[in-house]
């Protein structure tokens, strides 16, 4: 793995992952115990849940240490807005990329999706992949609605970031690739969907969209850390992104190549380093790893935005748009916060006729709340110490989705706990049920 893409892949915020042997051992071990369990779930406490890693972003920095065990997907494209393979710096790239690992018969079939930025490659998604399909799924993995490549091949306007719009083109993006597998020949006995961080805040809302108007047939919906206020949720993550700016470049590039040198000696001997001293080797501040977190978040931001003003210039980067000029126009990008994305491309293109806060409101799960409350088929996993959860977050779970179909744990960060062996217990115990 190089430095470049073990960067990306700890430091992309809600998302992506690369992993350990050791962590993979751990995961096979618990996974051969519980193919008959039941689901059971429960807010653990701290006695019940021996989870190493107290400190939270030090907890999600683990997540980037799993990865599958060996590349197992086949990677495939479907094109559905050819007219935009002549997108200025995308040409010939329009198609839409998707993992797939098909079993020889007929099995359940799982869509996973990563949170913001992600794609259907990354390895974090890879790895709960592959745990699924050793028990007996067909998976298929995409990217996130919110990312560049939803804008250039999935998106009717080029513009995501607003639920309902990316809602309706997530959709149609399900059902052709349901009528490619069947026209293929591949059987399935279900349908199911797996989300995790602003993923996670997708399936939820494609469950109330299927309670509605059932046209995809989704069996389950698995939200895994979903940011369940998704604008004050990205509030703390843009303070994050304040911590850096009194911090000269040089800094910012030293703490990004003591993570990358840590990670990739872990990856290459994960008994060298043990997954519990991590953090105490890196040896960074919270307000660094806070950092780093939002930088990322910010890079994906600047990604979506860059997309989005190639395929419908509003005049936002004053950068010309030429090959001399990539790396200025990206970085100029990067200088618009979440908030400036929203009310400067997102409004005018797909919420005119409502305020801002209504339309951030519309990207809150919460906004939702009694429509999830009648579904049945919705199961969420979330961390207390996830910095997306807020203190009420635990209530409005228990109220909203019930004790039975929720597991909450008192550590784990934001995804950093998706390799520990109670956790894989507990997704499996959903997923393998009837």
């Amino acid at each position: 793995m190089s430095a470049k893409k073990f960067l990306s892949s700890f430091i992309s915020l809600l998302f992506s992952a690369s992993t350990s042997a050791s962590v993979s051992v751990l995961l096979l071990i618990s996974f051969s115990l519980l193919i008959s369990s039941t689901s059971n779930a429960k807010v653990y406490s701290l006695a019940e849940y021996p989870y190493p890693l107290t400190n939270p972003y030090q907890a999600t920095l683990s997540f980037a240490l799993a990865r599958p065990e060996k590349s197992f997907l086949k990677f495939r494209t479907i094109l559905l807005h050819p007219e935009r393979n002549s997108v200025p710096f995308y040409e010939k790239r329009a198609a839409f990329y998707f993992g797939q690992a098909l079993q020889p018969g007929i099995a359940p079939l799982a869509f996973l999706m990563p949170g913001t930025g992600g794609s259907a490659e990354e390895d974090g998604l890879q790895f709960i992949a592959q745990q699924l399909y050793k028990n007996g799924y067909h998976v298929i993995t995409i990217s996130n609605p919110f990312s560049w490549q939803f804008s250039l091949a999935v998106s009717r306007t080029g513009v995501v970031g607003f639920a309902p719009a990316d809602l309706q083109d997530l959709t149609v993006l399900l059902a052709e690739l349901q009528k490619k597998l069947k026209s293929e020949g591949v059987l399935v006995s279900s349908y199911n969907l797996i989300g995790y961080s602003l993923g996670a805040a997708y399936t939820g809302f494609l469950a109330v969209q299927e309670q509605k108007n059932p046209q995809l047939q989704i069996n389950k919906f698995v939200l895994l850390n979903p940011p369940l206020s998704f604008a004050k949720n990205l509030a703390h993550v843009e303070k994050f992104y304040d911590l850096g700016k009194n911090v000269s470049s040089e800094t910012k590039g030293m703490i990004k190549a003591k993570i990358i040198d840590i990670g990739l000696r872990y990856l290459e001997n994960p008994d060298a380093i043990p997954i519990t001293e991590i953090g105490k080797q890196l040896g960074l501040s919270d307000g660094a790893l806070k950092w780093v977190i939002s930088d990322t978040f910010r890079s994906s931001l600047a990604q979506v935005l860059f997309t989005t003003q190639n395929i419908h210039d509003l005049g936002l980067l004053k950068t010309p748009a030429n090959s001399r000029n990539i790396s200025q126009r990206e970085e100029e990008a990067k200088q618009f916060t979440f908030f400036d994305y929203m009310r400067l491309v997102v409004q005018p293109t797909l919420a005119r006729d409502i305020s801002e806060e209504q339309m951030l409101e519309l990207n809150s799960l919460k906004s939702v709340t009694s429509e999830l409350k009648k579904n049945k088929r919705i199961y969420i996993f979330h961390n207390q110490d996830d910095f997306l959860f807020e203190p009420e977050d635990l209530q409005w779970i228990q109220n909203t989705v019930g004790d039975e179909r929720s597991f909450i744990y008192p550590h784990g960060g934001h995804m950093g706990n998706t390799w520990f062996p109670i956790n894989a217990k507990d997704f499996l115990s959903v997923m393998l049920k009837p």
